[in-house]
């Protein structure tokens, strides 16, 4: 009928899912992890950090309360063991940088009055500062390939102590001279050993081209005139042939010679 009051439908309750149980290593990992991501927040308080760890434990706000004493004392095990890493790290480091300054030969000079700094940190800026100071380069944390490197400077600079280095430069130039000048002697008896064998190759030439033009031309050499010549016979006067014959040939010879 009009008029009739009806009750309102009841709307069905969201239930929100919650586990059955939990424990203390779910809590103490759940704490953990968000002081991992964010514990050197200075916002992030107890109270915070507590609200956070009951939304990922799917817990309902304040069901977390009655465990507040065991989160500080999962925060303070937390920072111990965060600030013992810390401790650890900086103590590497301000190791290594003092092994640096001793293989670089800056020790005792760069650790001066170092040990009164109250804290690691301040003792790694300060032996920082002071390495880079004398001219090394190194990362923040110096590297064995960097230490052997300055190891091996340092060595080279006690070697040369003493040493003017313009004589080292000096000897390199006067060797580099020298060898020039035996590069250039060098050349030169090769130069002239080619052209005096040039030479004597030419004067062969010329002769060997001078005998053909006597053989062509009809003169008889000198093992010719001498067989020639040396017979033993004479002429109607008693006069040696010989004689006679080679002056003649030596004329005709003679006259050959200026005509060619």
């Amino acid at each position: 009928q009009a008029g009739t009051y009806h009750d309102p439908i009841p709307q069905p309750v969201m239930s929100v899912e919650r586990p059955v149980t939990w424990s203390d290593s779910d809590m103490q990992a759940t704490v953990t992890k968000l002081l991992d991501k964010a514990g050197s927040d200075p916002r992030l308080t107890p109270r915070i950090l507590r609200e956070k760890a009951e939304q990922r434990m799917n817990l309902l706000k304040g069901d977390l309360k009655p465990n507040r004493e065991r989160i500080k004392d999962i925060i303070y095990e937390w920072w111990r063991v965060r600030k013992s890493a810390e401790e650890d790290r900086e103590n590497g480091i301000l190791k290594s940088l003092v092994k640096l300054a001793r293989v670089s030969g800056n020790v005792p000079a760069a650790l001066k009055n170092l040990s009164d700094l109250p804290t690691n940190t301040e003792k790694i800026h300060t032996l920082r500062e002071r390495l880079r100071a004398k001219g090394l380069k190194f990362s923040d944390v110096p590297t064995e390939a960097e230490m052997a490197a300055a190891e091996k400077e340092y060595k080279l600079r006690q070697d040369l102590d003493g040493i003017d280095p313009s004589l080292i430069v000096n000897t390199s130039r006067n060797s580099n001279s020298n060898n020039k000048r035996a590069a250039d002697a060098t050349s030169t008896t090769s130069s002239s050993s080619s052209a005096a064998t040039a030479s004597s190759s030419v004067k062969q030439q010329k002769v060997s081209a001078d005998s053909s033009v006597k053989a062509e031309k009809g003169v008889p050499s000198a093992a010719v005139v001498k067989v020639e010549g040396g017979g033993g016979a004479s002429s109607n006067s008693g006069e040696s042939v010989a004689p006679k014959a080679a002056s003649k040939v030596k004329a005709e010879y003679s006259d050959e010679e200026a005509e060619f």
